[in-house]
């Protein structure tokens, strides 16, 4: 019997239209793990992007290539929507 592998992935869909392209790619990689069944995968968000740096003044964490290291993977969205910070 083999073990299906499985994977962390940190989702940081941003702003403008990064949340949209995270969201669909996030479903289209959930249903080929379905349809193939020889993976599982788990997104975890990360709320990095414009409103992030409204509340703390960084887009990031402090620690975020620390945070990122602990996934596989990123799925990264779009930062600096025309017009979010002003």
């Amino acid at each position: 019997m083999t073990t299906k592998s499985s994977y962390r992935i940190a989702s940081i869909p941003g702003d403008g239209i990064g949340p949209e392209v995270v969201s669909a790619a996030i479903q289209v990689v959930e249903k080929l793990a379905k349809t193939l069944g020889t993976f599982d995968i788990n997104f975890d968000h990360i709320p990095w992007g414009t409103a992030h740096y409204k509340e703390t003044g960084s887009y990031v964490t402090g620690n975020a290539l620390d945070t990122l290291r602990s996934y596989d993977a990123s799925l990264f969205g779009a930062v600096g929507a025309p017009g979010k910070i002003n």
